[in-house]
């Protein structure tokens, strides 16, 4: 189990020397959700991480394919969009399967694609997930991802009232 406080460990010095920011990322994440032009320059920033990257990389890559889908027209170029990103964040979660971040990509992901996509396999499992790492404080170091997950959480429909009290008691 010494693998999850050596990732924590890297990702905290990557964030500290200015090499990934996640928060920065997970706002530009949400710029790109809303403009067509800060999606294609969110999805460009990522054109070099490959699968020997970190798996939070790969994982933004592979949210800013899905985010891409929200602004192309053609259901083709949607539905290519999309499966690249799915198989990404797949193999992204494959190589960090605890990951809460990760597992918060595929849950919303999931909880909001038209389920003829059928990709919806894992919301229980995500949910699980993101709820322990509230819980337990394992985000305790990242105040920012904590809020996002516990906001996401309250108003999700995947929750049930017994879930929601307690999110609301964090």
């Amino acid at each position: 189990m010494i693998f999850k406080p050596l990732l924590t460990l890297i990702l905290c010095l990557f964030m500290n020397s200015g090499t990934v920011n996640l928060v920065s990322l997970r706002q530009q994440l949400d710029g790109a959700a809303n403009s067509k032009a800060l999606a294609e320059k969110f999805n460009d920033q990522f054109k070099n991480v490959s699968e020997k990257s970190l798996p939070i990389l790969q994982g933004f890559k592979a949210i800013s394919e899905m985010v891409l889908c929200k602004h192309v027209v053609s259901p083709i170029s949607k539905l290519s969009h999309f499966k690249k990103g799915k198989r990404l964040l797949e193999a992204a979660i494959a190589a960090s399967p605890e990951n809460p971040e990760l597992c918060f990509f595929r849950f919303t992901t999931q909880s909001n694609v038209p389920s003829l996509l059928n990709y919806s396999s894992d919301l229980q499992a995500d949910k699980r997930v993101l709820i322990n790492a509230l819980k337990s404080g394992a985000l305790k170091g990242d105040p920012d991802l904590f809020k996002r997950i516990k906001n996401y959480m309250l108003s999700s429909k995947y929750c049930t009232a017994q879930e929601i009290t307690m999110l609301k008691s964090l």
